[in-house]
């Protein structure tokens, strides 16, 4: 699991999805234990990673606060810890296996990763650049940086602001241009697209400001038509703004669940 900005990996943010998919698993297993032996049931671990923006102060001075603000450098910033994060849980994904099962006493056989806001911007490019990520929950993250930077410096600067250097460099434009979501294969309806044998549910606010759905719409649609019918579920929540609603805490535990029940590599 990820959290959003200016939160960490044991805050409101997370904690509310963690305990909400713990009881619904508890639950589950508790009305299946007369039918299958335990020991057969696949074991649910929840792993909470703080990402890089925690500790980097500066990058909170974002955009979306007052021109007086302004951080030349939010842009470059975003995107390294979104990057950053992605590569982290890709690193906890290659070595906590040995920590937890030293012995090979277990495998662990899915990765399913949920996150919020930040979190969720960094969940989108995981399940873009690991293909040992099967299941993802991106809860009020965007999956298209630029059309989100774009947004942002349109909405502090006025309209006609446009992403160009020094708050857009040219580098940095180039490396989403290679790395982004939205600039993947995505469209591809074969092995070469990234998202292909995936499963995502997209929780979204109808009234988020900070992060609004139209940024991810058009990408999430067109997944839609390329992953098949099932792949991915779209849900844009009425009346919820950029926030972990109820309603979000439920159908994330909900996923969780139907993964955790569901045949190896199947749901």
């Amino acid at each position: 699991m990820l959290h959003g900005r200016l939160s960490h990996c044991d805050g409101p943010h997370t904690m509310p999805i963690v305990e909400a998919c713990f009881n619904a698993c508890v639950g589950h297993r508790y009305h299946h234990l007369r039918a299958v032996r335990l020991s057969t049931q696949p074991q649910l671990r929840i792993i909470g990673i703080t990402d890089r923006g925690f500790w980097n102060a500066k990058a909170n001075d974002a955009w979306d606060k007052t021109k007086e603000k302004d951080n030349v450098r939010h842009a470059v910033d975003m995107y390294a810890i979104q990057t950053g994060t992605a590569r982290d849980v890709s690193f906890v994904i290659d070595f906590l296996p040995a920590y937890l099962f030293p012995s090979g006493e277990r495998r662990i056989v899915q990765w399913v990763w949920w996150a919020v806001s930040l979190g969720g911007h960094s969940s989108w490019i995981l399940l873009n650049s690991d293909p040992r990520v099967s299941f993802g929950v991106p809860i009020i993250g965007g999956a298209d940086f630029e059309k989100l930077m774009a947004y942002r410096i349109e909405r502090t600067f006025g309209a006609g602001s446009t992403l160009e250097p020094p708050r857009y460099p040219v580098i940095l434009r180039d490396f989403v241009n290679s790395h982004d979501p939205a600039k993947s294969n995505f469209q591809a309806n074969d092995s070469s697209n990234p998202f292909q044998g995936k499963k995502i549910l997209v929780l979204s606010g109808a009234t988020d400001t900070l992060v609004p759905f139209s940024i991810t719409s058009e990408f999430a649609g067109i997944l839609k038509s390329t992953m098949g019918a099932g792949s991915i579920e779209v849900v844009v929540e009425e009346g919820a703004g950029h926030q972990l609603t109820p309603t979000a805490t439920e159908r994330t535990a909900a996923f969780v669940l139907k993964v955790l029940s569901a045949p190896s590599s199947k749901m």
